[in-house]
């Protein structure tokens, strides 16, 4: 019986719409800050790049690296943060291999072949 329905996150259409619009899931969760610093890199680099590219710079592509950045810095952070949202459970699955803190170290002895 899927029972999944109760732990569905609104939060992780917004970590996918963070790829697009920088520090969109980082406001609504209310990480001000984090968001304020994504959008100043954002802001920085764009107009770096506008000012690089009307001045004549041959190497103005290289100021998009702070707006790229953003956007891949918010969509990992949104990503990372709601990952789990829907199967709270999944995050303590293991094949019994690697130590974990429920099971100790003689959890890597279970290994069978």
């Amino acid at each position: 019986i899927d029972r999944s329905y109760r732990n569905r996150s609104g939060d992780q259409a917004y970590a996918y719409l963070s790829l697009l619009l920088p520090s969109l899931y980082q406001w609504k969760v209310g990480q001000n800050s984090k968001a304020i610093w994504m959008d100043a890199f954002w802001v920085v680099g764009a107009a770096a790049t506008a000012y690089m590219a009307v001045d004549g710079s041959t190497y103005w592509y290289y100021f998009l690296i702070p707006v790229v950045g953003a956007h891949i810095w918010s969509f990992a952070d949104a990503f990372f943060g709601t990952q789990w949202a829907n199967n709270p459970d999944a995050n303590r699955f293991s094949f019994g291999i690697i130590p974990t803190p429920e099971k100790g170290f003689a959890s890597m002895l279970q290994v069978k072949f």
